[in-house]
């Protein structure tokens, strides 16, 4: 009689829980890495946004094993993201399997790949891709997707367009032979999608202060003391850096004699160890 009464609590407890929860829907992440959990930019963003979203995943029936495992985990994403949205957040999964559906599919910006199939010699055309569209203006197509996808990020950068009056002004230095800006295409352009980027010369540039971010990238010579002091003021009065330093450069080889290593120093590791981060002249095998 104790283990009936144990199994009714059992199951009006399952009850009790199913019917909260659908009143008051909770999401739990119980998976290792906690892949379906949002950053703390991508919750406070959706809080922002006040424009109806809308993610169309577009499909096809001969998806590899590997894109159908990855539309399952998308979707419990997409799901978290509609859990924390405060706007109007529709998901919608689009069959492709016909001309029509096909035809319709690349209108709207998903080309299929192409793959052989394993039946026949022929090949076969695979859809899977997304469009996201927040508001009536701002549109991403994201084709094809794949579990390399940073889903996440391209769905965030898009609800954000939408939320900020103005973008940040990100400036990226030079005059310290710096990284050219066409062996940086990919970062210039990703970040050009949620910021106004501008050149500055920092021995020339009258005040950082317009800057919201200031990017040094792999610079080769000294800066000068002026600069130095212009960047610490820059950063005591809330400003911020991003510093890519490749201050340690060598080449470690079978035969000693044809192995080298050098420091090459900028400046830039004093300013950075006063703020209180220590730069380790480390070479690591």
């Amino acid at each position: 009689r104790r283990t009936t009464i144990r199994h009714y609590s059992i199951i009006i407890t399952l009850i009790a829980i199913t019917i909260t929860t659908y009143f008051s829907p909770v999401r739990v992440d119980l998976s290792l890495s906690n892949k379906f959990s949002l950053s703390p930019i991508t919750i406070e963003t959706l809080q922002k946004n006040e424009e109806p979203i809308s993610v169309n995943i577009y499909y096809s029936d001969n998806l590899p094993a590997e894109s159908t495992r990855y539309s399952r985990e998308l979707f419990m994403l997409l799901r978290s993201y509609r859990s924390e949205s405060h706007a109007p957040f529709t998901i919608k999964a689009i069959k492709v399997n016909s001309k029509e559906m096909a035809t319709f599919a690349k209108m709207e910006g998903i080309t299929p790949t192409i793959s052989e199939s394993h039946n026949t010699n022929n090949t076969e055309d695979i859809y899977f891709g997304a469009t996201i569209q927040v508001g009536e203006e701002h549109r991403t197509v994201i084709n094809p997707l794949s579990s390399t996808t940073p889903i996440e990020y391209e769905l965030t950068r898009t609800i954000y367009q939408t939320s900020v009056e103005s973008f940040p002004t990100i400036g990226l230095a030079y005059g310290h032979n710096e990284t050219e800006p066409n062996l940086i295409s990919q970062f210039i352009n990703e970040v050009r999608k949620i910021a106004n980027i501008r050149m500055v010369n920092l021995d020339r540039e009258p005040s950082l202060n317009t800057f919201d971010v200031i990017c040094i990238i792999g610079p080769q010579e000294q800066f000068t003391i002026s600069e130095l002091k212009k960047l610490q003021s820059y950063l005591e009065d809330g400003g911020r850096l991003f510093i890519a330093l490749r201050h340690a450069i060598g080449r470690i080889n079978d035969f000693q004699a044809t192995s080298w290593f050098t420091i090459q120093r900028t400046g830039l590791e004093e300013l950075l160890e006063y703020m209180g981060m220590k730069i380790n002249y480390n070479f690591i095998i």
